[in-house]
């Protein structure tokens, strides 16, 4: 009898020393599953994280038509406002719910820059773990706000209360403002699903698409939404100036945004209707990405550019402009591909035409940038989120 208890004592004991302890709790708040790479970024953390023993949850405060994919199975999500409904008409709900998904939650981590009052406030109280995740260039983003100022002392007093301030590029450590513990801020690198993007980049492209290929007609890509941060306004000058100095291409800009009209005008100004398409949104742009003769990134400012470590893992050449935090990174100061400056329509168009004159240099520098993909991978990524969520969580 002795004999049987000290064998079950020990069998329990040897069962609670190699039990894995208990998932923690993250609730990820966002605005909406915006259709973009900062949502899609966190939708494809969310389902990695899965596999380091914690239960996500995503909160988005407002329904959205145009939407992000939304996250799968085991990852849980909700939506409170409908899309076109003001927040003061909807805060009794959205309180509520937003008081039960953060109490329910061990850390909770703010993914957007703006609208962090409410949850900060919330978390404070219930004295929640908390970190923010910055996603673009504060400084730039709020430049031209009317409540500039107001959003910079929210963010102050939120941040500082966080245990860590996460930065998805190096260089937007330099861009985080003044009066926020800049020892709280650290660096994690986004990163991509390599491995989707390359099986999804096998897929038939569009019948444009297909009729440049066939006929062997060079084109450059840029993806984005149309909005004044991603330049494409630059992209279309600099694809201009190198027509008219006789590079003949192709200009392919995928995206939607407030800016389209406008860049229309431009198009019909600059006489390039006939070279220019607009293929609007497409849920999967990775064949007409692989199939380009460059990827062009004419942003103003970036955080870290999803896309552009898409085309680099598809091998595809690309030219992007030198922004404080993003294509650098990306590629390695130049060893992955060029670097222009930030607004300059000369030097994008020279880039461009070099690039079409003589395609083989950059076509290496992008060959050996694919080789090196897993540098990029949203594995690591989320390897690096765990550690600081798990610590965060006291684990």
């Amino acid at each position: 009898m002795a004999f049987l208890q000290v064998s079950l004592y020990l069998n329990l004991k040897h069962k609670k020393m190699n039990a894995q302890p208990d998932p923690i709790k993250v609730a990820f708040i966002l605005p909406a599953f915006y259709r973009n790479g900062a949502v899609n970024l966190i939708v494809n953390l969310a389902e990695h994280l899965t596999s380091h023993n914690i239960e996500v949850e995503l909160f988005a405060v407002r329904e959205c038509e145009q939407r992000s994919p939304l996250p799968k199975a085991p990852v849980k999500f909700k939506t409170v406002l409908k899309e076109y409904q003001s927040t003061l008409s909807g805060l009794p709900k959205l309180l509520y719910r937003l008081v039960r998904s953060v109490l329910n939650a061990d850390v909770v981590a703010y993914t957007w820059e703006n609208g962090i009052l409410i949850p900060g406030i919330i978390a404070f109280v219930l004295r929640k773990p908390t970190i923010a995740i910055v996603q673009n260039n504060i400084q730039r983003v709020s430049e031209n706000a009317d409540n500039r100022d107001r959003e910079r002392t929210i963010r102050r007093w939120v941040y500082n209360r966080c245990q860590a301030i996460v930065c998805v590029g190096n260089g937007l450590t330099s861009t985080i403002e003044p009066g926020i513990d800049s020892a709280k801020v650290m660096p994690i690198q986004n990163g991509i699903n390599v491995e989707k993007v390359r099986r999804l980049s096998q897929a038939a492209c569009p019948a444009q698409i297909t009729k440049f290929i066939e006929d062997d007609t060079p084109f450059i890509i840029g993806v984005g939404r149309l909005t004044s941060q991603k330049g494409f306004d630059l992209l279309i000058r600099a694809h201009a100036a190198a027509i008219n100095q006789g590079a003949q291409h192709k200009l392919v800009l995928i995206g939607e945004g407030e800016q389209k009209d406008d860049l229309s005008r431009l198009v019909k100004e600059l006489g390039v209707s006939d070279s220019v398409v607009f293929l609007g949104y497409l849920s999967n742009p990775y064949p007409v990405i692989a199939q380009a003769t460059l990827f062009c990134l004419s942003s103003r400012y970036e955080g870290f550019v999803l896309v552009g470590a898409e085309a680099a893992a598809l091998g595809v050449p690309t030219v992007a402009t030198n922004c404080v935090s993003g294509p650098k990174e990306l590629l390695l100061d130049g060893l992955y591909g060029d670097l222009v400056a930030v607004d300059s329509v000369g030097e994008l168009a020279i880039a461009i035409q070099r690039h079409l004159e003589n395609p083989q240099r950059l076509i290496e520098k992008a060959s050996a940038s694919a080789q090196k993909a897993d540098r990029l991978s949203m594995k690591l990524c989320a390897s690096r989120y765990s550690e600081l969520l798990h610590r965060c969580a006291g684990q």
